[in-house]
């Protein structure tokens, strides 16, 4: 997946109502978007448990759980209207 897809993709996810990105007033800071949507990603594409992939993003497993479960929410209730994905084969 080139940059320009996961910016692209970060461009569409930024209007989803729901999606904490920003600054919050207390409480621990919202991860940014950008990780959000390279975490999703790197889940999607490499089998490793979800243990590793949060220690490699630096963040703890519940909240790798809560981004992943966010950003495929999103990507479901938001995005899947507007784009229709066909297997041709």
């Amino acid at each position: 997946m080139s940059r320009t897809t996961v910016s692209c993709l970060e461009r569409l996810l930024a209007t989803c109502l729901g999606l904490p990105h920003g600054q919050r007033n207390g409480g621990r800071p919202t991860i940014d978007l950008q990780k959000q949507v390279l975490i999703t990603i790197w889940i999607f594409g490499d089998p490793e448990c979800l243990q590793s992939v949060a220690d490699r993003f630096n963040i703890t497993k519940s909240s790798l759980f809560r981004v992943y479960r966010r950003i495929c929410g999103a990507i479901a209730s938001n995005l899947s209207r507007q784009y229709k994905f066909w297997c041709s084969g």
